[in-house]
């Protein structure tokens, strides 16, 4: 079933969901690794360009993602949740669908700040929108790792919530993004 139902999440929003996950934590461990790089490293070039690439994925899948929520209702939240984890789960959810928007495009500023277009994949450019002096592609470059870091905490706690609902609560939490009913 490609949309979502009462009691679980479509093929489509689950897709999205996984994919942008897996890239974004491959994503990490190749930005940690590049940011340690010189100029003579043979990684140098490609590490980067593909980083940038990816996360240009990225931004496309997440704004397909945000607009497939709206459209497509995701099935209601266990009504076993308490309040506080209602709430959590709310905003946990909101700040994840931005984050998947503003660490690419601030990773962009950054890339684009002096001026140069991003090659995507090899394929095609995005041209630069403007170009910043050093001290402005800092407070861009310092929103991207600051972003970065706090989206990885998001995503533990996420994932750690996820898994505390299915396998302590056993409310099916997990299963509806796997794709599968929750046992009642």
């Amino acid at each position: 079933m490609l949309t979502n139902s009462p009691d679980r999440y479509g093929t489509v929003a689950r897709a999205l969901h996984w994919t942008i996950a897996l890239l974004i934590l491959a994503l990490i461990p190749l930005g940690w690794y590049m940011s340690g790089l010189d100029y003579y490293d043979p990684a140098y070039r490609w590490a980067p360009s593909l980083h940038r690439s990816t996360g240009l994925l990225v931004l496309v899948l997440a704004l397909v993602r945000i607009a497939w929520a709206l459209l497509d209702r995701a099935p209601p939240l266990a009504a076993s949740l308490k309040p506080w984890e209602r709430l959590g789960a709310k905003l946990g959810h909101r700040v994840l669908y931005l984050m998947t928007v503003l660490i690419p495009v601030s990773g962009y500023l950054v890339s684009t700040a002096d001026g140069h277009p991003v090659q995507v994949f090899g394929l095609f450019e995005l041209p630069a929108l403007l170009t910043v002096d050093e001290a402005v592609a800092e407070v861009f470059d310092s929103a991207h790792v600051l972003f970065a870091w706090g989206t990885l905490a998001v995503v533990v706690v996420h994932a750690a919530a996820a898994l505390k609902h299915q396998l302590i609560d056993r409310d099916g939490t997990l299963s509806r993004m796997a794709g599968r009913a929750p046992r009642r």
